[in-house]
């Protein structure tokens, strides 16, 4: 793997660790850090879509939220949400 594409799972990695500890603007500058850097696989850019959907949803800007589940389901056809999401 490229230099920028292990940069780019290291910003991914440490987005959702911001995220989950609360830290949402952290997370966001992180997670559009990572799909910048270019993430390789449909399902780690699906997962950083899937973080920033939950924060506009949490923020209440449904329009955003709606688009970031969209870019998901465009990065991976096969995105799914768990049930406890």
């Amino acid at each position: 793997a490229s230099a920028a594409a292990d940069k780019a799972q290291q910003e991914l990695a440490a987005g959702v660790a911001s995220y989950e500890n609360g830290a949402y603007k952290q997370a966001a500058r992180q997670l559009q850090g990572a799909l910048a850097l270019g993430l390789e696989r449909p399902g780690e850019q699906a997962r950083a879509h899937k973080y920033l959907a939950f924060m506009h949803c949490v923020g209440g800007r449904e329009r955003q939220c709606r688009e970031e589940f969209r870019k998901a389901l465009d990065a991976d056809p096969l995105f799914d949400l768990t049930p406890a999401e």
